[in-house]
């Protein structure tokens, strides 16, 4: 007796995920370094950091000095390629700091 094997579901598992961009992974992980996920006052700093930036200003050296070096990137490159980059580090950030908002107002109704 023959058995059939479903090998579509182990093709698939067998794939790896596509791999994250570098120059948003080196983002995260500059924001990271420098502090900005620490506390709800931080989180709103980056929003306001990462709303200047979405406009057109320059992005801080903390955070630009990381990627550069994360990415092997000239800094005018560096710039070029993260602005595209920008709205979803801003939407996470937006995303976190209004759950904190609602917790804390939450906590102020009890």
């Amino acid at each position: 007796e023959w058995e059939v094997l479903d090998v579509t579901n182990q093709a698939e598992a067998a794939q790896p995920e596509p791999d994250i961009d570098p120059v948003y992974a080196a983002l995260l992980k500059a924001c990271v370094a420098a502090g900005y996920d620490k506390s709800h006052e931080s989180r709103q700093e980056l929003v306001t950091i990462l709303e200047a930036a979405e406009a057109g200003a320059e992005f801080p050296a903390n955070i630009m000095s990381q990627v550069v070096e994360a990415t092997g990137l000239t800094e005018a490159k560096a710039h070029e390629m993260l602005k595209p980059q920008v709205h979803r580090v801003l939407g996470a950030m937006r995303e976190a700091v209004q759950q904190e908002e609602a917790r804390l107002e939450e906590e102020r109704r009890l």
